[in-house]
């Protein structure tokens, strides 16, 4: 990517968002013939746009995206990068393959200067295939409707005219299409990190040396972006995390748990965002979905450790400040919220009523039976729940409750990652991935009823 990608002229007009500098701007070329294969009719009830509208604000990629036949070089706009930071040794400077614009952000559109030059190819090519974006619109749709805070959503899906190799969904790396989502926008936590590891290609090391300036006026307007911060730090940081643990909670008990909970993949209201570790589970085993990360019951820990992370900004450029006695007490709250949360939600979940303490005292029982034995990280293979049913009857029997797998319907082998994937890789192979076809699919996943496998 060349460095005159980089705005030099008056900035695009800006939503209500991060301050100046956790945003680069980057130069667009529209698609030469963009297709809208999916549109979420209820949130474009809030876009109010039309099928025309839509494709002329985002049907925008990089120069460098596809061949010049693919592109009409003749219309250029202007998109937004977002900038954050992680605490890996390996990382992006940002959302390296997303831009914003009119308030929306759309994923997919190629490199952009927040790439790195020591990362891995499927973190720099800038490309999202059809698959994975039709996968996003299903988990934000089900997201949304399941967990307590909801997730990021999928306004539309866009099929860009390009093909990448990828093996997403497939037995093996295949030709895919390629496509856009444009998305709902997400401040996360990892906005307030500083991106210490990471290295822009040689036209943009600028933004490695004024790194600490962006975090700095980000962690400066940090209560403004909390929920609860108008009653301060402390209280915006403590509703934060409480959000937090009610939505993992209620995503480990339903069986849908995200699988990879950095920093960067859920937002500072609680709502979870880029789905592609996301999987239903059978059981209440603890389960790797993603690589480098640790078991779904165990995911926790590490929100634990880029909490502490953040606090070293939050302590160098709040005014405020947290001291180690307010960052413990987040902490123990997290925690306490979640195991809270996890035994009301389980009491729920299988149909018990009562008092708050009566379905917390009955969940944890019930939690602490389904959980015997599995506290140990393993592998995905298969999916089989018919020995969490037969164990499920054993524990409700003395309660007097039937067991039923429609206790937990999202324990289902269809919402799965491997099954899911497959699902929509045979749509798009099979039907051509036109427009009916991923409306058809889309619903069948997302009605509110899901039918069992």
């Amino acid at each position: 990517m060349d460095a005159n990608l980089l705005l030099h002229e008056p900035m695009i007009p800006r939503f209500n968002g991060l301050p100046t500098h956790s945003y680069i701007a980057f130069k667009t070329v529209k698609l030469a013939a963009p297709e809208l294969v999916w549109l979420n009719p209820v949130l474009n009830n809030v876009a109010g746009m039309s099928e025309s509208a839509l494709l002329e604000a985002f049907a925008y990629v990089t120069p460098d995206y596809m061949p010049p036949s693919g592109l009409d070089a003749r219309t250029a706009q202007y998109f937004l990068a977002d900038r954050y930071g992680s605490r890996y040794e390996a990382c992006n400077g940002g959302s390296a393959r997303c831009g914003i614009r009119q308030g929306w952000q759309v994923k997919g559109i190629g490199r952009n200067p927040l790439v790195a030059v020591n990362i891995d190819s499927d973190h720099t090519h800038g490309k999202l295939c059809l698959i994975k974006a039709i996968a996003e619109a299903v988990w934000g749709e089900i997201c949304h409707r399941e967990l307590p805070y909801g997730a990021i959503r999928t306004l539309a899906i866009i099929k860009t005219g390009a093909w990448m190799v990828a093996d997403y969904g497939l037995p093996g790396s295949q030709r895919q299409p390629c496509a856009l989502v444009v998305r709902e926008i997400a401040i996360r936590p990892a906005h307030f990190e500083r991106a210490t590891f990471f290295w822009p290609e040689p036209g943009f090391l600028a933004l490695r040396d004024d790194d600490a300036r962006r975090v700095q006026q980000a962690v400066e307007a940090l209560t403004s972006f909390l929920p609860a911060g108008d009653k301060g730090l402390f209280a915006g940081l403590a509703c934060f995390v409480e959000r937090m643990a009610c939505q993992i909670a209620v995503s480990r008990i339903k069986g849908i748990p995200h699988g990879s909970l950095t920093s960067s993949n859920i937002a500072i209201d609680g709502r979870f965002l880029d789905f592609g570790t996301m999987s239903a589970v059978p059981d209440f085993a603890n389960y790797v979905l993603a690589a480098g990360q640790g078991g779904v019951w165990d995911d926790h820990r590490q929100i634990a450790e880029w909490l502490r992370h953040i606090a070293l900004f939050i302590n160098k450029y709040h005014p405020e400040g947290l001291d180690r006695q307010q960052l413990n007490t987040l902490t123990a709250l997290f925690y306490a919220r979640l195991e809270s949360e996890e035994n009301r939600a389980c009491a729920l979940q299988v149909g018990l009523q009562g008092s708050e303490a009566f379905l917390i005292a009955q969940g944890s029982n019930i939690k602490q039976a389904l959980r015997a034995g599995k506290s140990q990280p393993r592998a995905l293979h298969g999916f089989d729940n018919s020995h969490f049913i037969g164990q499920l009857e054993k524990i409700l029997q003395p309660l007097g409750i039937a067991a039923a797998s429609s206790m937990f319907p999202l324990r289902s082998e269809r919402f799965s990652l491997y099954t899911l994937t497959r699902a929509i890789a045979q749509a798009v192979a099979q039907q051509g991935a036109g427009r009916d076809a991923i409306d058809a699919l889309i619903a069948d996943y997302t009605s509110p009823e899901p039918s069992d496998a």
